[in-house]
């Protein structure tokens, strides 16, 4: 009989969910990491699809609860609430990815939680449970001093001279937010005009979104999430249409 596995957590990205995995499998926990392949084809809009899924044993799920809840306690996994614009920016960025506020200058604290709700193992989540609060590693529990505050979380072992610099994913940041616009243009389009061929495009150009090092705003990892449900709702309606004729 197959081993039953719980979904404790949710992540924005694989390189993340690994580095939680390996955290458990430390204290000898067997954790599984599920759904890379799209959140990796989609990196920037994947987490509308429910991210990267950290799953254990039914018996390991109060143990390993209790493993995040200390590298939360450490401060290893926690972010900042940018002051200018009060955006959750994860630890390994330096610099508000929404405002490009410096952390130095305008870095508050996250809201703490209470005693009691730190004594409460985080409850199990199934398939139709919304996302819980996303743990990231800080640059500390990588084990690799990045200088880049954009980039993701570092992995042990990459070479973090050849990662971009700031200016550049700046520059990256414009393409992707201006891609994003042209996706979501040609998603409307497709849906009145010309299904499917300009929905294709429309999801070509979200491909390519993946393909960049910068995150997109956060006004447009929206649009991006929009613009992928119109594309699916667009299938959707030729799939019926086909059906119908049929």
């Amino acid at each position: 009989m197959a081993e039953k596995l719980v979904t404790i957590a949710r992540y924005p990205n694989a390189h993340v969910a690994q580095l939680i995995q390996s955290h458990l499998l430390a204290q000898g926990i067997r954790a599984h990491v599920s759904g890379t392949n799209v959140a990796n084809m989609l990196s920037h809009v994947g987490s509308a699809l429910g991210g990267v899924r950290l799953q254990v044993a039914a018996d390991d799920v109060e143990q390993a609860n209790q493993v995040l809840l200390s590298l939360q306690d450490e401060g290893r996994i926690a972010g900042w609430l940018c002051g200018r614009c009060h955006e959750e920016v994860d630890p390994g960025f330096e610099i508000c990815w929404n405002c490009q506020a410096h952390r130095s200058e305008f870095a508050n604290p996250l809201p703490q939680t209470t005693d009691s709700q730190r004594t409460k193992s985080p409850a199990p989540l199934d398939d139709t449970t919304p996302p819980m609060s996303q743990f990231v590693p800080s640059d500390e529990a990588a084990g690799v001093d990045t200088p880049n505050p954009f980039a993701p979380a570092a992995i042990a072992g990459e070479d973090v001279g050849q990662q971009p610099g700031h200016e550049f994913l700046a520059e990256q940041q414009e393409e992707v937010n201006a891609m994003i616009d042209r996706a979501w243009r040609a998603s409307v389009l497709g849906m009145m005009l010309l299904p499917p061929l300009l929905n294709f495009y429309s999801m070509y150009l979200l491909m390519r979104v993946a393909a960049y090092d910068a995150p997109p705003s956060s006004k447009k990892r929206i649009l991006a999430r929009w613009t992928f449900a119109v594309n699916l709702a667009s299938s959707l309606m030729i799939g019926v249409y086909r059906w119908a004729i049929g």
